[in-house]
């Protein structure tokens, strides 16, 4: 229990949020504004705020488990080599992060027959191109090299839709799914449909149910969590602007 109260109040933005209520004792001049900006940071800061976002903008799962799919598509972006000093065929070869998700979703999808083949594009990179990574780290995972498609290289997703119906059209590939994180789902299939293509969708990183007590406390995870929306939101608008979506 300590601990757990400990974790609480450990929270920067929580203690923030009590000095600016205790901030309303402050002479009456400057009480409306101290208000507004109590209103303004808990919106902002509050996890209820970047749930009800995420709820709104996710887009319902499409997977269909009875069909077969020719390919499933894996969005770049989502593993790293790992420490050159450690050597051997072992998972330390690989460096992970968030968006590694999607990337372990599509292995799957493959590895227990609702997919024909992981379909990726190869993002060149400073240091390393990631394709091969991702090949490396599929084979380890005990795919065929038959299973792993990379199409060509890709910098933004506009280009990977683009490079994905090239792709499809060459091999009359029909049934395909897009496997992206939830909130980058709608984003991503707008513009995959503007290209022509039609997947399915399966979503990672999902925000599960709905709101709970402690969304109602302000947390970094929230503030993250709602710049990661606004990133999407104003993603999706700039892409339409262009005539992408």
């Amino acid at each position: 229990m300590i601990a757990y109260i400990a974790k609480i109040f450990a929270n920067p933005l929580l203690l923030l949020w009590i000095a600016l209520l205790v901030s309303l004792y402050k002479p009456r001049g400057y009480r409306k504004r101290l208000i507004l900006l109590n209103i303004m940071f808990y919106c902002l800061c509050s996890g209820v705020s970047s749930v009800t976002v995420s709820n709104l903008w996710k887009v319902k799962n499409s997977f269909d488990e009875n069909i077969v799919y020719d390919a499933v598509i894996v969005l770049a972006g989502v593993i790293q080599p790992g420490d050159e000093r450690i050597t051997g065929d072992t998972d330390w070869d690989f460096s992970f992060h968030g968006n590694s998700n999607r990337l372990i979703a599509g292995i799957k999808f493959v590895k227990t027959g609702h997919a024909k083949s992981l379909l990726v594009g190869n993002q060149p990179l400073r240091l390393y191109n990631e394709g091969p990574v991702v090949r490396r780290f599929a084979e380890y995972q005990g795919l065929r090299k038959d299973q792993i498609k990379i199409y060509g290289d890709v910098r933004r997703t506009v280009d990977e839709a683009n490079g994905v119906k090239i792709f499809l059209d060459a091999r009359n590939y029909k049934n395909v799914i897009l496997i992206t994180r939830e909130i980058h789902m709608r984003r991503a299939l707008a513009l995959f449909n503007r290209a022509g293509v039609f997947p399915d969708t399966f979503s990672v990183d999902s925000f599960a149910g709905g709101v709970r007590w402690e969304h109602f406390i302000p947390t970094v995870g929230a503030v993250s969590n709602l710049t990661n929306f606004l990133y999407e939101l104003f993603g999706y608008v700039a892409y339409y602007m262009k005539g992408d979506i």
